[in-house]
């Protein structure tokens, strides 16, 4: 049989691929199910949607359709909403931690080989909740949580809105799937689970990071597969190093732990949005407020 390029050793894998695959079922992040402002914890309610085609213009497209995956299993055997379990800490006056899963047993509770530790916890961040909005405020930024739709908002100190999570209802494309909302999808091939969070990008946002990378120094537009890789040359996009890590030039860093195949999509399919790709059915962020400059972050 013919050798395919993805049939060799070691080459890359990009959790985006799955993304783009019409047999496999979505789940997009709607709204809180339920919410504890003391704990900054709760379940966010996922809706199952399916990539219906559409022709228009000599061209297929894929957006988005509330319909059922699977018409022909036993009524509870894939459920079509779901709610898991998503919680926020504040580790430091500058960071923030945000873990949401795509399954049902949540967040694991076994320590990792990543941290050193478990982080602290910092106490300087004041809580408010009017019932459909809860903000955290701290001395350097806020994270604002909004029940429905979905999102959380990162702003600074002066409340400049540094970036946020993108529901289905924030596309402004004819095709609602880009940029592609915080989501999930289930493969169908064995029901593997992949995570994609998506955040909001300002005109003129520049972006760093990734680690060692031989591309343009600025990876806004770039599309980065994060798996070490031996490239043999500087020409290409290939990785020996990478780090699951971005930083804006707006003020705010992203640092996404796990060991899972990842992927950064910075702009490169959606010039307005960063996705961050994950391999796997847990997203543990953690969020920095502030520049390279501060000495103290």
């Amino acid at each position: 049989m013919p050798l395919f390029d993805g049939d060799l050793e070691n080459r890359p894998v990009d959790p985006s691929e799955e993304f783009a695959e019409q047999h496999n079922h979505f789940f997009l992040a709607q709204k809180l199910g339920e919410f504890d402002p003391g704990s900054a914890s709760g379940k966010v309610r996922w809706a199952g949607f399916s990539p219906e085609q559409r022709v228009s213009y000599h061209q297929v497209t894929l957006p988005f359709a509330d319909q059922k995956a699977w018409t022909d299993a036993p009524p509870s055997e894939y459920d079509d909403v779901q709610d898991f379990p998503f919680s926020i800490s504040f580790i430091t006056p500058r960071t923030v931690r945000l873990r949401l899963a795509a399954r049902p047993q949540g967040v694991p509770v076994v320590g990792s080989l990543i941290l050193d530790g478990e982080p602290p916890t910092d106490d300087t961040w004041e809580p408010a909740d009017d019932g459909s909005l809860a903000t955290y405020a701290g001395p350097f930024g806020s994270l604002r949580v909004e029940r429905d739709p979905f999102h959380l908002e990162f702003r600074d100190a002066s409340g400049r809105l540094l970036t946020r999570t993108l529901h289905p209802s924030d596309s402004r494309s004819q095709l609602n799937s880009l940029p592609i909302p915080l989501s999930f999808v289930r493969r169908s091939s064995d029901l593997h689970r992949h995570l994609a969070a998506t955040f909001s990008l300002a005109p003129g946002e520049r972006l760093f990071g990734g680690g060692e990378s031989f591309t343009r120094l600025d990876k806004r537009g770039q599309k980065m597969v994060l798996w070490t890789c031996d490239a043999y040359g500087a020409q290409t996009p290939y990785m020996y190093k990478p780090v699951p890590f971005f930083m804006s030039s707006r003020g705010y860093g992203v640092f996404v732990h796990t060991s899972a195949a990842a992927t950064f999509d910075l702009g490169h399919s959606y010039d307005g949005a960063a996705t961050v790709y994950l391999g796997d059915d847990l997203l543990d962020l953690f969020v920095f407020f502030g520049s390279p400059k501060t000495s103290d972050v």
